[in-house]
């Protein structure tokens, strides 16, 4: 079931729940600089796709490896970059996770999470993201956990291994 980078990039990601820009809506704060920097963009850029990326070079990083994902600070970048490792929505089993999950919101906006947990029977997602929200924004400003993201969700774009 899924990889040790990716097992140990959601233990990274849980220890970063309840970070939050400072201030609220400047996509910026000192926690959130670090994830931006680390796929070199400074601050007040949308950060999802940059806290995954931070999380799984953490976890190379204490692993002592050099992983094949490809980082990146936008969610259809991240994406492309690593279109090898895709896989379907309709594909996607336990044995998968975890995952990065990514989902295109039209004109170029993506949001991008790390995929824990999947719910076949009931369709759900549980999902740990950057710069959302309770409500399931994917501009909200900190780090949280749902637990009812859809998998027929029609933004959904796929799911990317870790690896």
């Amino acid at each position: 079931m899924g990889t040790d980078l990716g097992r140990n990039a959601v233990a990274i990601a849980n220890g970063e729940m309840g970070v939050t820009e400072h201030p609220p809506g400047s996509n910026s704060g000192p926690r959130v600089n670090e994830y931006l920097a680390a796929v070199q963009l400074g601050p007040g850029y949308a950060w999802c796709s940059a806290f995954a990326s931070w999380c799984i070079q953490r976890a190379a990083v204490a692993l002592g490896i050099a992983p094949a994902f490809r980082y990146s600070g936008g969610a259809l970048a991240l994406w492309s970059r690593n279109a090898p490792r895709s896989i379907a929505p309709q594909a996607l089993t336990p044995d998968d996770l975890p995952c990065v999950v990514v989902w295109n919101h039209g004109g170029g906006l993506g949001h991008v999470g790390l995929c824990v947990g999947l719910d076949q029977a009931a369709g759900k997602l549980q999902t740990i993201e950057g710069n959302s929200d309770a409500n399931g924004s994917r501009t909200g400003g900190q780090v949280v956990a749902h637990s009812d993201r859809r998998l027929d969700d029609p933004k959904l774009m796929g799911f990317l291994r870790i690896e």
